[in-house]
């Protein structure tokens, strides 16, 4: 096998031969100037780089480098990647204007784990008026009070990923001769992700926002003009505000934003174009500040207490079930029913031509994809009572536009396997009323099936026991259940399903027909509930091939197992 670390080595070589000459930094070079081999690599990043002539690169190798660099024009400053170049300073941060990188003009960053370790001052990557296009890619910046902050300058940010800090990114524009990208990073557990000031030319599109707390925000941004925020996803567990357009002119379009928000998911101005969002499961929806609402259309919210403030909008702006693809593992993607399909601003196309789609992968910056047709989400949270020889079953309603009904199973034994010698009845609503009474006991199971006759597993079994001592007692059969997965066979992905009834460390591996482990997709302390996984496949492709594959579920408490089950899946290249 061919040596990868060499390889990458090579690419680089390559890669930034082109313009300008190469110095090196290495932990195990012999530190000799002018640094221009691995074996004469600098001992610290800021003497390759006094070393250097505009446009030289200046290549990192692994390793952990305590120090801050003053970048000079056009230097590249390359790591070998944010999981082995580490600068960290968390020994150096001052009380103030601590910068750990300094842009020069036209600089490129790429390729670091940045730890600053002062929430209150310090910047990882510095900006301010330099001149030409800065390129920030594929660094993760941890425990700052700005992980990139750009002053009058122009930057394409992509690909980072920004945890623990005061604030991700910071634009400040006081003119409007540059131009900045903010694409495809990941920001987690920060007070806001990306916040702007004065914004011109400024574009936030592709990225991921998990917010910290409910404090905390997704996006603020002021007195702006020309920005576009684009397909942006923002998830909060409980956070202040989702997306913020403070004052100015801009394009909000195509985000989704997921989650509890107490001040606001969206807040938005009239001088704004608003449309193709999605906001779900938040107490507040959509703030419109001056009142205004004209310019917001085409949007979507579901399971949202108070869905418009300070005004109400027209009714291109519908209340309704996404069908996303599985919202608990982040997949955002609808399914081939969903009522968001072609249903966005017709003046906007999808990358295929038609009409756009609200949500995350619509209108021209989304993605195409297939439409997959699943079944409707198993019915989850049955509960039963037994009231004068008559059994009453509730659970969640679905709300799948092709959603037909549900199928009621009933045995006598226990564990049984719904099929048609037990199919029992069917329900048009989340509420089953069984007078046809004769036995002791019986256990039900119920599923649920859409309009293409896809039916789902069933939710957990539940013992009614009608006479006796225990007569009026409902038991919960099985504590934990894995579901086979769906669909199957499959390719790139598939849903795995398991709902536990006590709480204990969750593992779930994927091993080959001979056992042997090839990953493990879960190993988390959870709570009892139903759960959702979802595998892709491209994440793990080289590693594996077409065929079958065993999937494991094993709940552990303390040191003991206390439940184990495997199903058989199929993928197909």
């Amino acid at each position: 096998m061919k040596n990868p670390i060499k390889y990458i080595i090579i690419s680089l070589m390559v890669s930034v031969s082109l313009y300008g000459q190469t110095r090196y930094v290495s932990k195990q070079g012999s530190s000799t100037y002018p640094y221009t081999s691995w074996a004469s690599a600098a001992d610290s990043i800021q003497k390759a780089v006094d070393a250097s002539n505009e446009g030289d690169s200046i290549i990192v190798g692994s390793g952990t480098y305590e120090e801050t660099i003053i970048l000079k024009r056009g230097n590249k400053l390359i790591g070998m990647g944010s999981d082995s170049t580490i600068i960290d300073t968390r020994t150096l941060v001052t009380p103030s204007n601590f910068h750990v990188i300094t842009s020069g003009d036209s600089s490129t960053i790429k390729g670091f784990a940045i730890i600053v370790s002062d929430r209150d001052n310090g910047t990882a990557i510095l900006c301010n008026e330099v001149e030409g296009q800065i390129i920030i890619s594929d660094n993760k910046v941890d425990n700052a009070a700005m992980g990139v902050f750009i002053v009058n300058s122009g930057a394409d940010c992509k690909r980072n990923e920004f945890r623990n800090s005061k604030r991700g990114i910071h634009s400040l524009s006081l003119n409007n001769d540059s131009y900045t990208k903010i694409d495809k990073n990941i920001f987690y557990n920060n007070e806001t992700a990306i916040s702007t000031s004065f914004p011109e030319n400024l574009t936030i599109r592709n990225n991921i926002i998990i917010t910290k707390d409910e404090y905390s925000r997704g996006m603020y941004c002021a007195i702006a003009d020309s920005l576009s925020v684009t397909n942006n996803l923002v998830i909060s567990e409980i956070a202040s505000d989702g997306i913020i357009m403070g004052d100015g002119k801009g394009e909000i379009s195509n985000n989704v934003i997921y989650g509890n928000h107490i001040d606001d998911a969206l807040a938005l101005t009239d001088d704004s174009e608003n449309y193709n969002n999605v906001i779900i499961s938040s107490s507040k929806g959509v703030r419109f500040f001056d009142g205004k609402v004209n310019n917001y259309k085409y949007n979507v919210h579901w399971d949202v207490s108070e869905p418009y403030i300070n005004g109400t909008p027209d009714t291109t702006n519908k209340e309704l079930y996404p069908m996303f693809m599985n919202e608990g593992e982040e997949d955002y993607k609808l399914q081939k029913y969903s009522p968001l399909i072609d249903a966005g601003n017709p003046e906007i196309k999808d990358k295929d031509g038609t009409r756009s789609d609200i949500g995350l992968y619509g209108g021209p910056y989304g993605e195409e994809y297939a439409y997959l047709d699943l079944s409707p989400k198993v019915p989850v949270n049955i509960s039963a009572d037994v009231i004068g020889g008559v059994v009453r079953i509730m659970w969640d309603r679905n709300y799948e536009s092709d959603f037909d009904g549900y199928i009621i199973y009933r045995d006598t034994l226990k564990g049984f396997n719904p099929g048609e010698n037990n199919k029992y009845s069917s329900a048009d609503t989340a509420y089953f009323v069984d007078e046809n009474i004769v036995g002791d006991r019986y256990y039900y199971k119920i599923t649920s099936i859409d309009k293409q006759q896809n039916e789902s597993e069933p939710g957990e079994e539940i013992e009614v026991i009608i006479s006796g001592i225990d007569a009026g007692d409902v038991v919960y059969t099985e504590k934990f259940k894995l579901y086979q997965n769906y669909p199957n066979p499959f390719n790139p992905w598939t849903r795995i399903m398991y709902n536990i009834r006590e709480r204990g460390r969750v593992i779930i591996s994927i091993m080959n027909i001979n056992g042997e482990e090839i990953a493990t997709l879960v190993d988390k302390e959870l709570s009892p509930g139903f759960y959702e996984e979802e595998i892709n496949i491209n994440e793990i492709r080289s590693r594996i091939s077409s065929g079958v594959y065993i999937y494991r579920l094993m709940v552990i408490r303390g040191n003991e197992i206390v439940f184990k089950d495997s199903k058989k899946m199929i993928y197909l290249k």
